[in-house]
């Protein structure tokens, strides 16, 4: 039941960490910190009065775990993600936040396996190109689907696979062309078509 002096004063807890978190700079510190930031939104997921409120909140928690690990100040962030992840799915949350949640789940494993000072780099763009390929086939609509698939498309132009670098850009340009992605797309697609051909001036 939803306990509105209790969601306030979880309203302001969040507004203390995150000033907290501006000033502080040890990594241990900041580890707790963001630890309690997502205890904190996870609290304020589970007293929301309405689905979308209680998406906007799920999704802010999905948004700063997953940025505060990326950024190496939130290790643990991982294995919140993963287990929020697991629960929506239980849960028959809906795809599109399903979606949402593990985009930033393996954007953030991602990000996490290259900080690794043993980093295996070839193995870690491998497994990071699998996982994206996996994802924009279980979800072909999201609204990361255009940036999981950008995110292909160039990492098949770094391994030097051009063909298939312009069929992933094209496939963007042809299902998101208005997106900031598909412009994008666009341009790539016509860079790499263009090497070896005559400019008509």
């Amino acid at each position: 039941e939803k306990d509105p002096a209790r969601q306030e004063s979880m309203v302001r807890e969040l507004e203390e960490i995150d000033k907290t978190i501006e000033r502080t700079g040890t990594p241990a510190e900041l580890a707790k910190l963001n630890e309690r930031r997502a205890r904190v939104l996870q609290g304020l997921a589970e007293q929301a009065s309405s689905d979308d409120e209680r998406e906007t909140w799920t999704r802010q928690y999905a948004d700063t775990v997953s940025a505060a690990a990326q950024g190496g100040a939130f290790p643990g962030g991982i294995e919140l993600l993963r287990a929020l992840l697991q629960k929506l799915k239980q849960n028959s949350a809906s795809a599109e936040l399903i979606a949402y949640v593990e985009y930033r789940l393996l954007s953030a494993d991602y990000a996490h396996k290259l900080q690794q000072p043993d980093a295996d780099y070839v193995k870690i763009q491998d497994q990071w190109q699998t996982d994206l390929l996996k994802f924009v086939t279980d979800y072909p609509r999201s609204e990361d689907t255009p940036e999981a698939m950008l995110q292909l498309a160039v990492g098949e132009e770094f391994r030097g696979k051009t063909q298939e670098a312009v069929d992933w850009y094209g496939r963007i340009v042809d299902s998101f062309g208005e997106s900031p992605q598909g412009k994008k797309a666009a341009g790539a697609k016509r860079r790499l078509q263009s090497v070896g051909n005559a400019i008509s001036l």
